[in-house]
């Protein structure tokens, strides 16, 4: 029997009106939902003794020829002197006056309707829905009385619009299954071992496995997760397929054209972030300002049902269809990929606790396809973390409104005893041990800027004002609005409701106030995410902040910018937790060794007797290339420590000019940092037709550089590892001759790497830290940037890694399964390269 909640199928049928309302409230969280409501049924309990709170409602229904089960509790209930219960709906706001929203008294309706249902002597029953203040106290209420045949003609009424959505979906769901079982690979034949890879990921997606998967980059990955998968797909599942990149999505986005032709009963949407997708000038989320906000849910049926004619609506198809209907493009791409088979997203909109679509948080069949894995838990981690810069306390200083204005100035004064802090003095870093005093300033400023923006009635009127009984809004306009369009689509669940709480604070506080606001909220909701003891706090003055000693002590403190780090060290509960609430998980990357090390990080158990719910084997799947294919040297002759690397220049030019003349052709060079790459850039030994990647670079300057690098039939591309060019890129079959790796590129020390190392050696056993903090970014980078060569089955090319430490055993343990690295010095290059390309390919089989 399948489960409906209540609050779903009330918002299902009564979301209308504007987007992002204009009325600047702040979204109440849900743990001050649950305390307001707990309040106000203590309140109650204590005045009433007919009342009772939390009665659990379950009727069964049969929607689509299936049982299913609505049900919900019941916030409170209670009677009337001639017998007749009343319904009581509790909804917390911030506003002093709330206005009735259709889908709060449409909840209390349908368990006025429930209760008539499983009660026969029940002849009348009232519906009475309290807004209460997050402290627990009553705003408004609205009441309004409903017979038998109301209640019960009101119940079936709901449920006949959820089931005629359920037939459209169900329609479409069978011609995909159908599709599906006949579907065929989408090329001639598979690469050498991409069947195996796929018929994994088909095993683990039928199992419901968490499967994290190792396979070299150039190896057709991508169609080797998204084939099977679909294949696999069950009838009521959803995939998301998640990137970390733009080129990540391209990819994902190429292999589904590839899969699925325009006829396929296929619907795949692309998300792509607001302010990419925002038409306007400006970006206003307020109905007041925006005209694709004003009368969204009035013109948003007929956009999606345009939509649904097509199998990809991936950004162009989103933002073109939003322009025709005059919706906004973020907010469509969300609706529309509520009924998708195939969501591609970044991480955040599963992973970021702010930002995470809680309305696709409730499919209880949804399955995650997360590419580029190895970035996976330090994006967690940046997600979890936040940050207070004193530059804009100062800021918001200077323009707050009068009653924010104190409790900025006690943040101040916290700030600066940090300042006077003598650990500051002697370098760039301290671990703030202490945050009680900054937690309850930070809770104090949102309080007050709640205030301002008129979210919540002063402490002296909510002594005073009593709560209003009003007759409800009808409900006639909103179900004729319903059968005029023609086309049901789920809708945003509950939380969902007022996404517009946060953004429309914009028009209410002035500019540098926000940044303080949302930082303190961040604060805040982060204490909710994970355990403390996965967090450290550190205080951090920039190197480049340097003591202008003639400036006065206020003057200088606007200058040196101090940072307050709350820092999340170690996020894999968190993400376990996530990746739990779905039915399979496939993680994939080229670069996931070795991999224990990600498994853990991915908070997954090392061995099957560990119990954290789905099975999460890890394997890594055979490369298809031959040991003719790629050339592993490396060069540790060449000191590219910190401190040699100017001096290292000549040898290194030295070393591409052997290269060239082994093989001429296209040679991408990777340097661990803008400065190295400039002064290569910049010496006088630099290589022929040399090209180089720049700091500020956008887009269409990257495609440009790109394509000229193409077009050469002799050229070398300098970049930075971890870079656009490094990672997610493919440039292409037999575009990239060789790829040169400087120095093993190891992040610089500092306070939150050492806490760091301090933690996993701490939980994890020795060792750990060091691989967490240092080795496994560094050679992410590495093995990612050296991915960028063998793209075909008649590629060819040399990785050459340069720098002593490759020579070390623990660093081979990050190298791909496919790596055979040779330890030489430099002059013996050319004649390893001699023997190498001499090899014909002209017969490998890929």
């Amino acid at each position: 029997m399948k489960p409906l909640a209540v609050s779903d199928l009330a918002s299902f049928v009564f979301r209308h009106g504007d987007l992002y309302p204009s009325d600047g409230e702040r979204r109440v969280e849900a743990w001050e939902g649950a305390a307001a409501h707990s309040a106000m049924q203590k309140k109650r309990t204590n005045s009433d003794p007919k009342y009772q709170k939390e009665l659990s409602l379950k009727v069964p229904v049969r929607l689509l020829d299936q049982d299913w089960r609505l049900q919900g509790r019941i916030d409170g209930l209670t009677y009337r002197d001639d017998g007749a219960p009343v319904v009581e709906e509790y909804k917390t706001s911030r506003r002093s006056l709330p206005t009735l929203r259709g889908a709060d008294e449409a909840q209390a309706w349908l368990y006025a309707g429930m209760l008539c249902q499983s009660d026969s002597n029940i002849l009348r029953v009232n519906s009475r829905v309290i807004y209460l203040n997050p402290e627990g106290d009553a705003l408004r209420a609205y009441e309004h009385t409903l017979t038998r045949s109301q209640a019960l003609l009101f119940l079936t009424f709901v449920l006949t619009c959820y089931g005629t959505f359920l037939q459209r979906i169900d329609a479409r769901a069978k011609k995909r299954s159908t599709w599906a079982k006949d579907l065929s690979f989408p090329h001639a034949h598979f690469r050498k071992n991409q069947r195996a890879m796929a018929g994994q990921v088909y095993k683990s997606i039928v199992s419901g496995d968490n499967l994290l998967l190792e396979a070299a980059t150039g190896s057709g990955k991508t169609l080797a997760v998204l084939f099977p998968a679909l294949k696999a797909q069950a009838y009521d599942e959803q995939f998301f397929f998640l990137t970390s990149r733009n080129r990540g999505a391209d990819a994902a986005l190429n292999a589904a054209q590839l899969i699925a032709k325009d006829d396929a009963p296929l619907r795949v949407v692309q998300i792509t972030a607001k302010e990419k997708t925002c038409p306007q000038s400006e970006m206003h989320c307020d109905a007041s300002v925006c005209p694709n906000a004003a009368g969204y849910y009035s013109r948003l049926p007929a956009a999606l049902a345009a939509l649904e004619q097509r199998s990809i609506a991936d950004r162009s198809a989103i933002e073109s269809m939003a322009a025709e209907f005059s919706l906004c493009p973020f907010e469509l791409s969300l609706d529309s990929a509520m009924t998708a088979d195939l969501v591609i997203a970044d991480y955040n909109y599963v992973f970021d606790p702010s930002v995470r679509l809680q309305r696709f948080a409730y499919q209880a069949h949804r399955s995650l396809l997360i590419d580029e894995a190895h970035q996976l838990s330090n994006r967690i981690n940046d997600m979890l973390s936040v940050e207070i810069s004193s530059r804009d306390v100062y800021a918001a200083l200077e323009e707050a409104p009068q009653e924010i204005t104190e409790t900025l100035v006690k943040l101040k004064a916290v700030i600066d005893l940090l300042y006077e802090a003598p650990q500051l003095r002697r370098g760039t870093q301290f671990v703030l041990d202490d945050t009680e005093a900054l937690s309850t300033i930070l809770q104090e400023l949102l309080f007050r800027c709640d205030l301002v923006m008129g979210a919540q009635k002063s402490i002296d009127s909510k002594a005073t004002e009593k709560p209003s009984y009003e007759h409800p809004i009808s409900v006639e306009p909103q179900t004729e609005s319903l059968f005029d369009a023609h086309n049901l689509v789920r809708p945003d669940l509950p939380h969902e409701m007022r996404r517009f709480s946060a953004e429309n604070a914009n028009k209410l506080l002035p500019e540098n106030v926000l940044a303080v606001y949302f930082a303190a909220l961040r604060w805040q909701r982060s204490q909710q995410w994970t355990k403390d003891e996965h967090y450290c706090h550190v205080v951090e003055r920039p190197r480049s902040e340097a003591k202008p000693a003639s400036l006065g002590q206020n003057d200088r403190r606007e200058e040196q910018a101090i940072s307050i780090h709350r820092r999340c060290l170690d996020g894999s509960n968190y993400g376990r937790a996530v990746m739990d609430e779905c039915r399979s998980v496939i993680r994939f990357s080229g670069t996931v060794s070795p991999l224990n090390l990600y498994q853990r990080l991915h908070g997954q158990p090392l061995n099957e007797e560990e119990d954290v719910g789905q099975s999460a084997p890890a394997m890594r799947a055979i490369a298809p290339f031959s040991s003719e294919q790629i050339k592993v040297l490396a060069v540790t002759d060449i000191d590219t420590f910190y401190r040699r690397r100017r001096q290292s220049l000549p040898q290194l030019c030295d070393l591409i000019a052997k290269l060239q003349r082994g093989h001429s052709g296209r040679y991408l060079v990777a340097m661990p940092s803008y400065e190295y790459l400039h002064h290569l850039a910049k010496s006088p030994n630099r290589p022929d037709n040399f090209l180089a990647q720049t700091p500020a670079m956008d887009e269409a300057q990257q495609l440009a550089l790109l394509e000229q690098f193409r077009q050469a039939s002799s050229a070398v591309l300098g970049i930075v590892m971890g870079g656009v060019f490094a990672e997610s890129l493919d440039l292409g079959v037999g575009v990239v001759d060789g790829v040169v790796v400087v120095s093993l590129g190891l992040p610089p020390t500092d306070l939150i790497r050492s806490l760091s190392v301090n933690y996993f050696n701490s939980s994890h056993g020795s060792g750990w830290g060091e691989q967490v903090a240092y080795l496994q970014p560094a050679m992410t980078r590495v093995v990612q940037a050296a991915g960028r060569v063998i793209r075909g089955p008649q590629d060819k090319g040399v990785i050459c890694l340069v720098d002593p430490r490759f020579a070390d055993p623990a660093i081979a343990r990050f190298y791909p399964e496919y790596w055979r690295p040779e330890n030489i010095s430099i002059k013996d290059v050319e004649s390893r390269l001699e023997t190498f390309w001499s090899n014909d390919l002209s017969s490998s089989e890929y």
